[in-house]
Order: structure tokens, then C-alpha cells, then sequence
């Protein structure tokens, strides 16, 4: 509705300052353009977020040696293997793992000292792009847990207890 709106208006305004009247202007609209881009274009624009593959499996050792080792959250061999896809075919990996990698990344700088990067970019990432990744597959939302455990080990200490009420919520609420 809001993107009617708007169109309308844009429409409204390049009919006023050609001179011509809305009817002849409409012969040639204004390609309105997507509001949500497709699943692969998402796909698209979060592999080419990724590091390089050496910074990202570095990441992910550290996600594993360090976190994982104390609050499990995935499977190693499944997370690598994701990650692998992600570079040679990302078409074959779908949107929730990209968001639940970048998380990973954003969890595994907090433990990096080898590399200048920035968590907080990868956390906006992963973050980003949930909603993509719900209606991509909407029946699939298991992964959210894991997804929303990910955001939570992510928060500072300060955070925890709005983070673990949050994590409740997901937990309890009734599936669609």
C-alpha cells in the first residue's frame, strides 16, 4: 500500500514537471521498482559480504575452539561444510545459514587477534537479512533458535537478561 503511495506521488510529480497531464504521462509509467529483492539476490549480496576464506574459516575456528567449546550452539563439520558451499556454490546454501555464519563470524572476532575486523558489521549482516531468510522457507524455523542463541552470545554481559527474555519468547511462542 505504502509503495502505491509513493508511486502515485512520484507519477503525480514527473507528469507536473514534463507539463503533461497524468493520462499522458501514464503511457510511459515509471517502472515501479521491487520492494523485496528475490531470495537470490539476497543470497547474491551476502556472498559477496563474506571475507576471504581464509579470514572467514579463521573465524569460524575461533567461534568453535572458544564458544562452542563452552555453550554448544551447531555441529563443526556441518558449519565448515555450509561455509565451504558458500563460496563455491552459494546457490546451494540457503539464506537462514548465511545469516547464522555472519552471527558466527561476528561471535568468533570477539576471540580474534590475528585480524583487524569487525564483528559488529558481521552481526548487522546476519541480523539484516532473518526476515529473508524466514520467508524463504517458512515452514523451516528451527534454525531461529540457533539464530537468536547466536544474537545473544553476541551481547555484552549488560545485555543478557533482556537477550534471555527475548530467547524465551522464541522459544515458547506458538508455531504458525
Amino acid at each position: 500500500m505504502f509503495h502505491r503511495e509513493v508511486s502515485s506521488i512520484v507519477r503525480e510529480q514527473v507528469s507536473h514537471d514534463s507539463g503533461l497531464p497524468i493520462s499522458q504521462s501514464d503511457a510511459n509509467p515509471i517502472k515501479e521498482p521491487a520492494l523485496e529483492p528475490s531470495p537470490d539476490h539476497v543470497r547474491k549480496i551476502l556472498r559477496d559480504s563474506l571475507p576471504s576464506q581464509e579470514v572467514s574459516r579463521h573465524l569460524l575456528d575461533m567461534f568453535f575452539d572458544y564458544q562452542n567449546s563452552v555453550f554448544y550452539v551447531c555441529n563443526r563439520e556441518e558449519a565448515q561444510a555450509q561455509l565451504a558451499l558458500m563460496y563455491e556454490e552459494p546457490a546451494g546454501v540457503s539464506i537462514s545459514w548465511f545469516c547464522q555464519m555472519f552471527l558466527i563470524f561476528a561471535i568468533g572476532v570477539q576471540f580474534d587477534d590475528v585480524y583487524d575486523t569487525d564483528g559488529a558489521t558481521y552481526h548487522e549482516i546476519g541480523q539484516k537479512y532473518i526476515d529473508d531468510a524466514i520467508d524463504e522457507n517458512p515452514q523451516s524455523t528451527i534454525w531461529i533458535i540457533r539464530a537468536m542463541l547466536l544474537l545473544c552470545l553476541f551481547q555484552p554481559p549488560t545485555k543478557w537478561n533482556s537477550v534471555w527474555m527475548h530467547l524465551g519468547n522464541a522459544l515458547y511462542s506458538p508455531q504458525k
